[in-house]
């Protein structure tokens, strides 16, 4: 499910790397802490193409009023969601 044109706040965005537990694999993504208008929290990762518009000082940005589209996914026996698409208000 896409949910396009949402209005939420950007708290922060950090970088997660690191190389698996289990699966000894290597991971490196971005999630973003996003709030919404109602006030509830949500993590949800950053899609590559959102990353590379951001640029490199993505890490800095905090607190900035945004327009976003976010993929929900299942995962497991929950959701999971990434961010498509980003814009400032």
């Amino acid at each position: 499910m896409i949910v396009r044109n949402l209005e939420l706040t950007l708290l922060k965005i950090v970088n997660k790397k690191g190389v698996g537990k289990k699966s000894q694999n290597p991971y490196d993504f971005n999630v973003a802490t996003v709030v919404d208008e109602d006030v509830n929290v949500f993590t949800l990762n950053l899609s590559d193409e959102v990353v590379a518009a951001l640029g490199a000082d993505a890490s800095e940005l905090r607190n900035l009023p945004v327009e976003a589209t976010i993929e929900f996914r299942p995962k497991g026996f929950d959701i999971g969601g990434t961010i498509t698409a980003i814009k400032p208000v």
